[in-house]
C-alpha cells in the first residue's frame, strides 16, 4: 500500500455558513397553477406539455445554466436536448459541460466534436464505460447535436478511480500524481448538505461496511472538482454560456456545484431540475417530463467478474436465463467477434452499437478447453 503525505494539499475550510430560507414541505404539481406563456412563474413549474422556449427566453443573463437530471430517465435527456436547442437558437455561443466525462479526456472529446475521431473512438479513449458506465444511448443525441453544430463539450468530472479510492480509504491509497487532481479548496460548511448526503449514503448497497465520512469527502471533492472544471473553461472562454448536465443531487438548493462555482467565479448561475419533487428554493425552475422507454444497448445477460484483465462468468439473473444461455458459470471470455476482452468496459464498448437479433461469436475457455459459441443478442430490459 502506498502512503502519501496528503497534508501537502491544503484543504481550506470555509466557515461562513449560508442560511437558506426554504420550507422542507414537499408539494405536488397536481395543484392548480396559473399559466403565463406556458410557465407557472409563481413556482416556476414547467409541465411536459408546456413549450420550452419561454423558459429559454428567461435564461439569458447568466454564465452558467445547470440542467439537473435523473441519469437513467431517458425523458430527462430528451428534455435536456430540447432546452439546449432552444438556447442555441437564441445564442450560438454556448458550450456543454458534462458530469459523464472526466476532464482528463477533454482533448478526446474535442477531437470527437471536430470530427477527427469516431463515436466508438470517443467511448474507447475517454474510458466512458469505466468512468461513467450508464448506457451511452442516454447521451448520444446530445453529443450528436453538439458535433453537428461544433459546440464545445467539456468533461467536468474527476477520474472515478480517485473517487473510489477516497470513498474506501480516504487519502490512504492516493498517489502523489492523483493528489494533484484534488482541488485546493473544499467547502465543508454546509451541514444541511452533509445530512442529505448521509441519507444517500445509507441507500448504497453494503453501506454498513463503509465509512460515511469518506463518502461525504468523496462527494465534496467531486462537486468542487466539477465547479473548478467549469470555472477554468469559462475563464478561458468568457464569451460562452455553459450548460451543465449533472445529476439533480449535485444542484438541488445549489448545495453541490452551483454555490461552489459562484464562489470561485463570482458569476451567477441558474438551476433547472428535471422530475424533482417541488420544494421551494431547491431550483430556479422545475421541469417535468413523461416517461419514455429507451432502446438500450443489448447485454450478454450474464453476471461477470473482471480481475487482472480476466473476464469470468460468475452467474445469471434467473434460472430461466441460465438454462438456455450458451455461456456457463466459470467460462472465461476471451473475445467477441475477435475483439479482445479484458474488462467489463470492453464488453460494454463492443455492445453499445449492436442491435437485438445480431449474432455474435464469443471465444472463451471452459475448463481448459477453448470454445467458440454463437449468441443472439436480445433486447435489454433491465435499464430504461
Amino acid at each position: 500500500m502506498r502512503s502519501v503525505n496528503y497534508m501537502h494539499k491544503t484543504l481550506l475550510f470555509i466557515i461562513t455558513m449560508i442560511t437558506l430560507g426554504f420550507s422542507s414541505v414537499v408539494q405536488t404539481i397536481e395543484e392548480k397553477i396559473e399559466y403565463n406563456n406556458g410557465i407557472d412563474f409563481k413556482k416556476n413549474i414547467i409541465l411536459s406539455s408546456m413549450p420550452i422556449q419561454p423558459l429559454a427566453d428567461k435564461l439569458t443573463q447568466t454564465s452558467f445554466i445547470f440542467i439537473g437530471e435523473n441519469h437513467t430517465e431517458y425523458s430527462n435527456h430528451i428534455k435536456q436536448l430540447e432546452i439546449i436547442k432552444a438556447l442555441y437558437q437564441k445564442n450560438k455561443n454556448i458550450s456543454i459541460g458534462m458530469e459523464m466525462f472526466s476532464s482528463s479526456y477533454n482533448k478526446i472529446i474535442s477531437e470527437y466534436i471536430s470530427k477527427k475521431i469516431t463515436e466508438a473512438e470517443l467511448l474507447k479513449f475517454s474510458n466512458y464505460f469505466l468512468e461513467w458506465g450508464y448506457d451511452y444511448q442516454y447521451y448520444k443525441d446530445i453529443l450528436d447535436f453538439a458535433r453537428k453544430n461544433n459546440i464545445d463539450v467539456i468533461g467536468l468530472n474527476i477520474k472515478n478511480d480517485i473517487i473510489r479510492k477516497i470513498g474506501r480509504h480516504s487519502f490512504q491509497d492516493i498517489t502523489q500524481e492523483e493528489l494533484k487532481e484534488i482541488p485546493d479548496q473544499i467547502d465543508f460548511s454546509n451541514v444541511t448538505y452533509k445530512n442529505s448526503l448521509s441519507q444517500i449514503f445509507t441507500q448504497h448497497p453494503g453501506y454498513e461496511n463503509k465509512l460515511p465520512d469518506n463518502f461525504y469527502l468523496s462527494q465534496l471533492i467531486r462537486d468542487e472538482y466539477m465547479a473548478q472544471s467549469a470555472s477554468q473553461y469559462i475563464k478561458a472562454n468568457p464569451q460562452k454560456t455553459m450548460i451543465l448536465l449533472v445529476g439533480n443531487g449535485h444542484v438541488e438548493f445549489g448545495f453541490g456545484i452551483p454555490k461552489r462555482l459562484q464562489r470561485i467565479t463570482g458569476k451567477s448561475n441558474q438551476i433547472i431540475v428535471l422530475d424533482l419533487a417541488f420544494k421551494p428554493g431547491a431550483a430556479d425552475y422545475f421541469v417535468y417530463t413523461q416517461h419514455v422507454k429507451m432502446k438500450t444497448s443489448p447485454r450478454l445477460k450474464v453476471m461477470i467478474s473482471s480481475t487482472n484483465e480476466k473476464v469470468t462468468v460468475i452467474g445469471f439473473s434467473s434460472k430461466e436465463i441460465k438454462d438456455k444461455h450458451v455461456l456457463k458459470e466459470k467460462d472465461e471470455i476471451l473475445s467477441l467477434n475477435n475483439v479482445p476482452v479484458h474488462s467489463i468496459a470492453d464488453i460494454r464498448l463492443f455492445l453499445y452499437d449492436k442491435k437485438p437479433g445480431d449474432i455474435i461469436e464469443i471465444s472463451l475457455v471452459r475448463g481448459k478447453q477453448p470454445i467458440i459459441e454463437k449468441y443472439t443478442l436480445e433486447e435489454n430490459e433491465d435499464e430504461e
